[in-house]
């Protein structure tokens, strides 16, 4: 299950959301290219290039990946 969006726009609660979503899927969660939105102007993105992204995000990635593992 790959995410695609305005990475700029999405907070960690939406993430959250999204993964819990793929666990119920038993789908592996994960970021793929998108954009960010700066002064009003759409960029490419990747999230796995963008620390201020990721790291707000590990936390999630450590608590929801080993439970799809499992399934």
């Amino acid at each position: 299950m790959l995410v695609n969006g305005d990475f700029s726009k999405m907070t960690s609660e939406i993430n959250r959301r999204g993964m819990q979503r793929a666990l119920l899927y038993g789908f592996y969660p994960s970021m793929f290219n998108g954009s960010v939105t700066e002064n009003g102007v759409k960029k490419k993105a990747r999230y796995f290039e963008m620390p201020e992204l990721y790291n707000r995000d590990r936390e999630l990635f450590k608590k929801y990946v080993p439970i799809v593992r499992l399934c």
